[in-house]
């Protein structure tokens, strides 16, 4: 309770409550610099995030399609079927590689025209 202003307990309580006013002053500037910050902020934020959220959308949407040779299956009866193709010599991990194709074991199926 706030007395007489010419008795010291007074003038002590002006002093806490003119601090105080200035803390709620400062605490308001702050709180509406953070929500200037957030009105500027708010388009980029939700153009990020809707992005993020079509990307997953999609990501799981749609299966992925590889251009690896490991998952294509191709398969030749013999070394006359690879050379006919255009692919032959089939190294060891390319497609249409196989064992059978390699007897010498060098990782180089129908290599020679011996094959």
């Amino acid at each position: 309770m706030i007395g007489h202003p010419s008795r010291p307990d007074s003038v002590a309580e002006l002093r806490r409550l003119e601090r105080w006013f200035q803390v709620v002053c400062q605490r308001h500037q702050r709180i509406g610099k953070l929500y200037a910050f957030l009105d500027r902020a708010s388009a980029p934020l939700l153009t990020v995030l809707g992005l993020v959220m079509v990307y997953f959308a999609l990501a799981t949407t749609f299966p992925r399609i590889s251009t690896s040779a490991q998952d294509f299956k191709i398969y030749f009866a013999d070394c006359d079927a690879a050379r006919a193709s255009g692919m032959a010599p089939l190294y060891r991990g390319s497609a249409g590689y196989r064992t059978a194709l390699d007897p010498d074991g060098d990782g180089i199926a129908c290599g020679s025209p011996r094959h």
